[in-house]
């Protein structure tokens, strides 16, 4: 499929090493105030942001066994944008102490908007969530996992909307509706999150991650 673009979008790519062979991997969407293409430093001051607040968020959540390893940042305004890496960044492991949850389930936040469509809303599977925040049905989160979830996606909203108009900012979160009959390729504000308590299936835990420039190099 050909890659898609929109001006004033950055792609964050966060990933994270939980013991398998690839990594696991998010794919978050904001739209920011700036004109034509991001330099480096300005990627670099927005992956800055976001891994500040995202990735010490979730080591509040994730177990010490696992590990953030920082985020991919791309300038979705055309096929010339620029991208920066997680190469060099130096992994973060969890804070809580007991073993992992299973590998074959991950925490849930939902983003929702005012649309309404078939799939019905935006969903962030966040991995490598730390044993003592399940309950004891082993497929809900405690309320303190849930405070966690959330945490983490207000925690990033306000990093990310506090990046300088220098920068491109500020930026906020979006739904990024690329195959909507009703209106392709448009881009929808986050109007509310959801943290889950119920403990999302491997089937919907990983996502492909869409490139438009280089391929992948697996952290």
């Amino acid at each position: 499929m050909a890659a898609i673009y929109h001006a004033q979008t950055v792609s964050t790519i966060p990933y994270y090493d939980t013991g398998r062979v690839s990594a696991s991997a998010n794919v978050l969407h904001w739209q920011g105030a700036y004109a034509g293409n991001l330099t480096n430093a300005q990627l670099v001051a927005i992956q800055q942001a976001f891994d500040g607040a995202w990735g010490t968020a979730w080591a509040n959540i994730g177990t010490v066994n696992n590990h953030y390893l920082g985020a991919w940042v791309i300038d979705m305004a055309n096929s010339t944008g620029g991208q920066v890496t997680n190469v060099g960044f130096v992994k973060v492991p969890g804070v809580p102490t007991a073993l992992p949850l299973a590998d074959n389930v991950a925490g849930l936040i939902s983003l929702r908007g005012t649309l309404r469509y078939r799939g019905g809303h935006g969903r962030i599977y966040v991995p490598g969530i730390d044993s003592s925040f399940s309950n004891i049905d082993g497929s809900t989160l405690t309320q303190t996992g849930i405070n966690l979830l959330d945490a983490m996606w207000v925690q990033t909203v306000a990093a990310m909307a506090g990046v300088s108009a220098a920068n491109g900012g500020p930026f906020t979160p979006v739904i990024w509706h690329k195959k909507l009959k009703s209106n392709p390729n448009s881009l929808e504000p986050v109007a509310q999150h959801v943290p889950q308590a119920v403990l999302a299936s491997q089937r919907r835990r990983l996502r492909k991650v869409s490139r438009h420039r280089t391929k992948t190099v697996t952290p």
